[in-house]
């Protein structure tokens, strides 16, 4: 096995069904029905993973257990891109074995088979140093001999995405180390539940913060159960019904320290076959995913009911005592709809990342473009942490993954034209007990009514306190005129509004505040959203009596956005 820098390559598997009409309706099935670790796993009867593959390295004479793979069509085995190396090259075509129908590896059983590969399809994204697009494919010399026990399996339908199997358990192949600590001489198998990716990269943030990806699944249950050394290649499978089909394969794990093998009380890292399947058709050319991709969902329940959503649910814009009297009794940054972002997948040192966002409804949340624009969806993994999560009494805070980023499509980086962008969460927030919830959102209606009070709140920059202030609304031409003086010209739409402070009372400039800070206004018992306000923007301040000076802020305006809110929260 090849190792990488601070990670063990264990075992990756994926596979994809048949190309033919014939292969297309019997893809994924087990022809032997008499079916009885991988660290800790349990002996699998020939017959019982039909599409497993075993991949040798041959020296000389000699013929040395690599990896797993599977059978994807008449011509292909899936694996793990690292299990094509030997050392720091390529293997060579003539040392790379594939054995099918094995259950026993030091058995030449009659129902097995051999074959040579033609040819070595890596991932272009795939490098050596690193873990990242660790798939590959294996094309064969000659046409794969389907049988009770050599058979392929289903692709992983498209349009179920990683929240559908998180705390659900799939099935691990592989010869890898068992208990003993040795190759095991018979094919394994375990059952292993998928875990979210925050609370695998919280499990070891040292070795994962560098390496975990949007392209990588998690699982394990942290026992001494699961892939090991020699699993590389081997799959994670789910069944509908009668059919079988890949989601994952195994790829790597942390080391176990000092040594040179796998821990068995990490979890183990695969990547996530439903990432790749444009490249594996682009590769193959009519990939199919079998017959029973929406069975697939129904059986086993994967989703959890959508429904069509708005904002300003029953509810919103209420939030519990504790957070008002934290706020006045300690001046902290707390709110039930506030939700820290943080970026993982890449190394963000020395950059500011602060930006908050607000919970519009169980599943979005509110924040500026600018906060977001630069984040590649591709390689990087966006969380957010709702709730208070140091104060002793509290629930713990809620960790929810960021499945997509929407953007604004008329934002403008320069000028910050249009500064708003959505964040459509993979799990929904839990407002049941009242320490998260919805802001509501303020309505146009609010425009010209000089008795509401606007509240400005944000939290101070590398703190966790809380920066607030008064504000008084001017004139969007006033603002106009203060920016044009900086040469900072504003839209000429009502997409913002027009704030200041005076100045005698608050000294110091706003840009102390992390992004975005939000303008609110207190009606009818709850707590609305006004704006956004964004720290790109300058704050020009009026020059004369500090008693008649005002500080001038532009705050992005939400009631301006409400139709593209609603358009982009519809499921």
């Amino acid at each position: 096995m090849l190792e990488c820098r601070f990670v063990l390559p264990l075992a990756l598997l994926l596979t994809i069904s048949l190309l033919s009409a014939e292969a297309i309706q019997h893809c994924g099935v087990r022809k032997v029905k008499r079916v009885n670790l991988i660290l800790g796993g349990r002996n699998g009867t020939a017959g019982k993973w039909p599409w497993h593959a075993t991949l040798m390295h041959r020296t000389e004479d000699a013929k040395k257990l690599a990896c797993g793979g599977n059978v994807i069509d008449k011509h292909t085995i899936l694996t793990a891109a690292h299990c094509l190396y030997d050392r720091h090259k390529l293997i060579a075509l003539d040392r790379l074995v594939v054995i099918l129908g094995r259950t026993e590896l030091s058995v030449e059983e009659p129902w097995s088979r051999s074959y040579a590969p033609e040819r070595l399809i890596l991932h272009p994204g795939y490098k050596q140093a690193n873990v990242k697009d660790d798939i590959a494919m294996v094309k064969l010399a000659s046409e794969i001999t389907m049988s009770d026990y050599i058979f392929p399996v289903c692709l992983w339908p498209r349009g179920l995405g990683h929240e559908d199997i998180t705390g659900r358990k799939g099935f691990v192949v592989g010869y890898g180390l068992n208990d003993a600590g040795s190759t095991s001489n018979h094919l394994l198998d375990v059952e292993v539940p998928v875990v979210d990716r925050w609370t695998c990269l919280e499990s070891n943030r040292g070795t994962l913060s560098s390496q975990l990806a949007s392209t990588m699944l998690c699982a394990g249950a942290r026992d001494g159960v699961g892939p090991c050394n020699g699993d590389s290649g081997g799959g994670m499978f789910f069944r509908a019904g009668n059919e079988w089909h890949i989601r994952g394969i195994v790829s790597f794990a942390p080391n176990l320290d000092g040594t040179d093998k796998c821990d068995p009380k990490q979890y183990a890292i695969y990547t996530d076959v439903a990432k790749y399947l444009d490249w594996i058709a682009n590769e193959l050319g009519n990939v199919t995913q079998g017959t029973t991709s929406e069975s697939l969902a129904n059986s086993t329940d994967f989703r959890e009911g959508q429904t069509s959503l708005t904002v300003n649910r029953d509810g919103c814009g209420l939030e519990a005592p504790v957070y008002t009297n934290l706020r006045h009794s300690a001046s902290a940054f707390v709110a039930p709809w506030v939700a820290k972002i943080e970026y993982v997948g890449e190394e963000r040192a020395g950059r500011d990342n602060e930006c908050q966002a607000y919970l519009i409804t169980e599943w979005h949340l509110l924040t500026l473009a600018s906060c977001v624009a630069d984040v590649d969806q591709n390689e990087q993994e966006l969380y957010v942490r709702l709730g208070k999560f140091s104060i002793p009494g509290l629930p713990k805070p809620q960790i929810r993954y960021v499945e997509q980023i929407i953007i604004h499509e008329r934002f403008k980086k320069s000028n910050n034209a249009n500064d708003v962008a959505l964040l459509k969460l993979r799990k929904k927030a839990n407002v049941d007990e009242g320490f998260v919830n919805s802001i509501c959102l303020a309505p146009a209606m609010f425009e010209g009514n000089d008795w509401i009070t606007y509240e400005l709140e944000g939290k101070n920059k590398k703190t966790t306190r809380s920066a607030y202030s008064i504000l008084t609304r001017f004139d969007t031409e006033a603002c106009r005129e203060e920016y044009a003086q900086l040469g900072r010209y504003l839209p000429s739409d009502d997409s913002f509004v027009c704030f200041g402070q005076l100045y005698q009372y608050h000294p110091l400039p706003l840009t102390h505040i992390t992004v975005p800070g939000r303008v609110t206004i207190y009606w009818r018992e709850k707590i609305y959203l006004l704006g956004l306000v964004s720290s790109f923007l300058p704050i020009p301040s009026t020059v004369g009596d500090p008693e008649t000076s005002f500080q001038y802020l532009t705050v992005t305006n939400v009631s301006f956005y409400r139709s593209w809110i609603e358009d982009h929260i519809l499921f």
